[in-house]
């Protein structure tokens, strides 16, 4: 994508190598100081590996980010070592049932009860963000709650303009 050259499932499988990594490190394996720093990392592949990461996760994650897209493991033809069917044989999936994987499973809690924890969470997430409701009724604290919210709206804002140059932490 960085050579502007064509996509296709083969881009899919360095996302997937990706986020295994940043699931397995809570990192992000190529950030820069700069854009054009963070495409040189990853166009000359330097990732620091933490030496605690498991070595399967490690050559499951080196197999899925290749430069040239078809030597990506998974990303390749049937027979050329770098199927699909090669990545599901990776000793990293050995507990994988890719058989069963896709049948639905009964869900740890039922459809009202799911409701119920959603309705819990933004409830809990709102006291925290904006305080409780009675805070409301003073004239200052109700201030506080908007200048509040304003400076969450700010930081979204700022988080979701890639790389605003103004923002900062």
């Amino acid at each position: 994508m960085l050579k502007k050259t064509i996509s296709g499932h083969f881009t899919d499988v360095w996302a997937l190598g990706i986020i295994i990594f940043e699931m397995a490190t809570g990192e992000c394996p190529f950030r820069g100081m700069t854009d054009y720093s963070t495409f040189e990392l990853i166009m000359n592949l330097q990732i620091k590996w933490p030496e605690s990461l498991d070595p399967q996760v490690k050559d499951l994650i080196m197999q899925l980010l290749k430069i040239e897209p078809m030597e990506r493991l998974g990303a390749g033809p049937p027979g050329s070592g770098k199927s699909m069917e090669d990545l599901k044989n990776h000793e990293f999936f050995k507990n994988v049932d890719w058989k069963t994987i896709s049948i639905t499973q009964s869900l740890p809690f039922s459809k009202e009860e799911s409701i119920e924890k959603l309705a819990q969470f933004k409830k809990a997430t709102q006291e925290d963000i904006f305080g409780d409701k009675s805070d409301l009724e003073s004239p200052n604290k109700s201030t506080e709650i908007i200048i509040q919210q304003s400076k969450i709206t700010d930081l979204m804002r700022g988080y979701l303009q890639k790389r605003n140059p103004l923002f900062s932490f």
